[in-house]
């Protein structure tokens, strides 16, 4: 098993846990869906490839979060 796996499987035991439902992480989830579903964007999806990569890298600051406070959290 990689590690991308890896940390695949240990963010969904986690999240069945309810251990990544901190209200900060919550609204910090909830605010990335919202500027990936919404039509006003920084950069309009009408430039093709520019408009796609600000929702790009919403997405991959969630998932970089979520790893980030998965570590802090196997730490402690």
């Amino acid at each position: 098993m990689n590690d991308k796996q890896k940390i695949t499987e240990h963010l969904v035991k986690e999240a069945r846990k309810g251990s990544l439902s901190s209200p900060r992480s919550i609204i910090f989830y909830v605010l990335a869906i919202l500027y990936v579903l919404s039509p006003i964007d920084l950069i309009p999806d009408a430039f093709i490839g520019l408009g796609q990569a600000d929702d790009a890298m919403v997405i991959i600051g969630a998932v970089w979060y979520i790893i980030r406070l998965l570590r802090e959290r196997k730490k402690n």
